[in-house]
């Protein structure tokens, strides 16, 4: 898939996520499509990247091209130990993410 297709399709569900509210509790537990969140450095981020982005929070997500699919976090320490994602293969590949305080982050995507 090229980069400008993912992104135009993509980025309607940036833009809707990022006016939700909610995805979290305070105990830092999020489940999106009936599975839990877990931290970055659980992900298996082998595979393809994913097609659509959920952000359930007030984040900011930057989706550019780069050499293979990665997520790179900005902020506090604490904020980033406490951000959760869900990489989920059906229907397509997607990545939904919790929100834990103000941050910023990166996808990169081949």
């Amino acid at each position: 898939m090229r980069f400008d297709r993912f992104l135009k399709n993509v980025a309607p569900a940036i833009a809707m996520a990022v006016v939700a509210t909610g995805g979290t509790g305070c105990d830092g537990k999020f489940s999106f499509n009936g599975k839990q969140g877990r931290r970055l450095g659980e992900l298996d981020l082998d595979g393809d990247a994913p097609e659509t982005v959920h952000l359930m929070g007030p984040d900011v997500v930057r989706i550019v091209a780069g050499d293979a699919f990665s997520i790179a976090l900005e902020g506090s320490d604490d904020a980033k130990e406490r951000m959760r994602f869900i990489l989920d293969e059906e229907p397509c590949r997607s990545c939904a993410i919790a929100p834990a305080g103000p941050r910023r982050m990166a996808i990169s995507r081949p």
